[in-house]
């Protein structure tokens, strides 16, 4: 018996380190949920969520602009993670940055996370922006919360999860979600489903205090917040990349976007390193000129007013009934006309008609009497004048039509006054001396009759 009481005792010792409660290091770490209003989003959009965005401010530049996005649920299959549907922010051809969030009550002291899935969409291809956060002390402002990374969102679902923080004294903590396109595009939206808030480790019991505490620190560090680098003298903003640095979280902090800062600095992807001087902002105000000192301020000319110009158009026709008047039957425009015109400083300019670009104009001319000279092609003559003189007003418009026929030259015209006097008179000398023939001719047969009469009465 007295062989085997080793043997029994380290058996005893065996039987009692594996009872229950006997090892306290043995326990499993305690965790669980708290559990979120209309989590999957079945219920809608507000039931439990509220909204969170930018404020409109509409800019003639769209890069500076923010617009308010869409919030409505989806129940397209392939944007629900989970259940019958999700939540989607949208807008169009708009830079947008906003998402939801809840308050719910915890116990101060817990450690907890919060987890969300999330599919983006961009048309044209590419990617949305996104990150979650929570507010240990339960505040309503997206600024207040610590925040995860930025992620790039694609079409396939993702989840996300918020850094862990400790519940503060005051029982409550709020979820926050964000997305944003990196740039105006036709279509940018997020689907936002199925969301938790879990504990992952239980705080101890903490006494009623008679004050009001301080929140309590999160045992992981927060999301580093960016402090915007000051403007310049120069109206500039240059920021100099510090380590944890994103592009995305540099472009918040300065109120800008992602393209917009790889615009301004030639940048074809959004790989930075620290120490890199990245220009937020270039110069607004224009350098001030160093003016040299100066006796007397010389008087500032006044400026010598122009005239209003003008224009002269010509063009030529064929004029084939030779009436001087175009429109007639087969009255083209006619090749090969030379239009010289002249004013009182000599010529001015000189033009060939190719019978299709006419009229054609002399413009920007000045005030002035001036002279067109026509040569008609070989083998045509004029039926028109070939040298015409012209007063130009400023502002004015004159037309010059010049028609010319085939054929030697056009007989020269009598003047009016002429054909009136010269025609007339004519006219009636010659019908008075037709009376005169006619009454000498009466009379001639009157005599004659009388002669015969009497040599017949003689002979009786």
């Amino acid at each position: 018996m007295k062989k085997h009481l080793p043997i029994l005792l380290v058996g005893v010792l065996l039987l009692v380190a594996l009872l229950p409660g006997w090892n306290a290091q043995a326990a499993p770490a305690w965790q669980g949920s708290i559990p979120l209003k209309n989590a999957g989003f079945e219920e809608g959009t507000t039931n439990g969520w509220s909204w969170w965005y930018i404020p409109d401010t509409v800019d003639p530049d769209i890069n500076k602009s923010w617009y308010k996005p869409m919030y409505v649920p989806n129940q397209d299959p392939k944007r629900v993670h989970g259940g019958s549907q999700s939540i989607e922010l949208n807008n169009e051809y708009r830079k947008w940055r906003g998402g939801v969030y809840q308050t719910v009550s915890a116990t101060p002291g817990d450690k907890v996370v919060f987890k969300i899935w999330v599919q983006g969409y961009i048309s044209p291809n590419g990617l949305m922006l996104a990150r979650v956060g929570i507010d240990p002390n339960g505040g309503s402002s997206a600024d207040a919360a610590q925040w995860s990374g930025t992620t790039t969102v694609g079409e396939s679902y993702v989840q996300l999860v918020s850094p862990e923080v400790i519940v503060g004294a005051g029982g409550k903590v709020t979820v926050f979600t964000q997305a944003e396109p990196p740039a105006p595009v036709n279509k940018s939206a997020i689907f936002l489903d199925d969301a938790t808030l879990e504990i992952t480790g239980q705080g101890q019991t903490q006494p009623q205090p008679t004050t009001p505490s301080q929140p309590v620190q999160p045992t992981s560090p927060p999301a580093q917040t960016i402090k915007p680098a000051p403007v310049q003298a120069d109206g500039s903003i240059v920021y100099t990349v510090q380590s944890g640095d994103t592009l995305f979280a540099i472009a918040i902090a300065h109120d800008t976007t992602v393209d917009s800062i790889m615009q301004l600095n030639g940048m074809s992807n959004t790989v930075i390193s620290v120490g890199q001087k990245l220009l937020i902002r270039g110069p607004t105000t224009p350098p001030t000129a160093t003016l040299a000192p100066t006796t007397a301020a010389s008087p500032t000319p006044e400026p010598t007013p122009v005239p209003p110009t003008g224009q002269i158009c010509i063009q030529a026709y064929n004029d084939r009934d030779g009436n001087s008047q175009a429109g007639g039957v087969g009255e083209d425009l006619l090749p090969g006309v030379v239009f010289a015109l002249s004013g009182s400083s000599g010529v001015i300019a000189n033009y060939t008609t190719d019978g299709t670009n006419e009229p054609h104009c002399f413009v920007e001319l000045l005030p002035d009497t001036y002279s067109v000279k026509i040569v008609p092609p070989t083998g045509y003559s004029a039926t028109t004048p070939e040298v015409w003189s012209l007063g130009l007003a400023g502002g004015q418009n004159v037309q010059v039509s010049f028609g010319a026929k085939r054929g030697g030259a056009a007989p020269t015209a009598t003047p009016a006054s002429q054909q009136s006097s010269g025609g007339g008179s004519s006219s009636f000398l010659a019908g008075a001396g037709r009376i005169i023939l006619g009454i000498l001719a009466v009379i001639v047969l009157v005599g004659l009759g009388a002669a015969g009469m009497y040599f017949v009465a003689m002979r009786r």
